[in-house]
Formats: structure tokens, sequence, C-alpha cells
């Protein structure tokens, strides 16, 4: 429904973030990425304190 919105109407269905939006969004992505970067260190620590 989307892409048929955007062919009728010539626009977006939504604005895109701008500002602290966006600041805001970027920072909670960073934060995802630390994490995940984080919890995947943490596997790869405890599979070598158990495995070897």
């Amino acid at each position: 429904m989307c892409a048929y919105n955007v062919r009728q109407r010539q626009t977006l269905d939504h604005d895109p973030a701008t500002g602290p939006d966006r600041r805001r969004d970027r920072l909670r992505e960073l934060g995802l990425w630390l994490f995940g970067a984080t919890a995947l260190y943490l596997v790869y620590w405890v599979a070598r304190r158990i495995l070897f």
C-alpha cells in the first residue's frame, strides 16, 4: 500500500526525522550496535573459557 501511495500522491507517508529526533535515532542505533558487539564478545569470551 505504501508504494501505491507514493505513486499516486508523489510523497512519502511520513516525514523523515530531522533535528533532535534524528540525533536521538542515531544515538539509539549506535547504542544497539555497541550492545550487539559487546554481547558477541561476551559469547566469544565465555566459549574460550569453557571450550579451551
